[in-house]
């Protein structure tokens, strides 16, 4: 697993590149598998004249980007770097329209954001969940940190558990 310190020497690779100081920003780290990385901000509103201002305020990523490879964890890492680039340099959440597009453009981004389809990502899933349901028939990877009824349904081989594919046959493992 990378440390926070690889990834703020990517964040001081890109601050050099284009003059920012997003390595000063807090850098956390969460459990999370459901969202990779994101770019936190403060939002404040003058009452006398209405005008917005946000602040950055911090970087946050998964464990499971920390066990991904370098290049998975550089593209992610980039990909909300390019956020914060946008707030910068607009002074407005972005979110991924254009001006984001730009920023992601002007520092080798890509502007989608990194799919759990991603081989790197899929397999640091698997070893963090408790359980992996796998489709017989596309392979699609469903992962689960703890029992649940769409779980139990599934292994019993329910028809009201299905694929995106529309298969309701899947290989069960439990991890640990």
């Amino acid at each position: 697993m990378r440390t926070l310190k690889f990834v703020r020497n990517i964040i001081k690779e890109l601050d050099q590149q284009t003059g920012l100081d997003g390595a000063s920003l807090e850098l956390k780290r969460n459990k999370t598998t459901r969202q990779l990385g994101c770019f936190t901000f403060s939002k404040i509103t003058y009452r006398c004249n209405g005008e917005i201002t946000y602040t950055p305020k911090s970087f946050t990523f998964s464990e499971v980007v920390l066990e991904c490879d370098d290049d998975t964890i550089r593209e992610i890492v980039k990909h909300e770097y390019a956020h914060y680039m946008s707030l910068v340099e607009y002074n407005d959440q972005c979110h991924h329209d254009w001006r984001f597009k730009k920023m992601c453009k002007q520092i080798g981004a890509n502007a989608n954001e990194p799919t759990f389809g991603n081989d790197s990502i899929k397999n640091s899933l698997i070893k963090k969940a408790k359980y992996v349901l796998t489709c017989k028939e596309c392979g699609h990877v469903y992962t689960y940190s703890r029992s649940c009824q769409t779980l139990e349904l599934a292994k019993a081989g329910s028809p009201l558990v299905s694929c995106n594919c529309g298969c309701h046959e899947f290989d069960f493992k439990q991890n640990h």
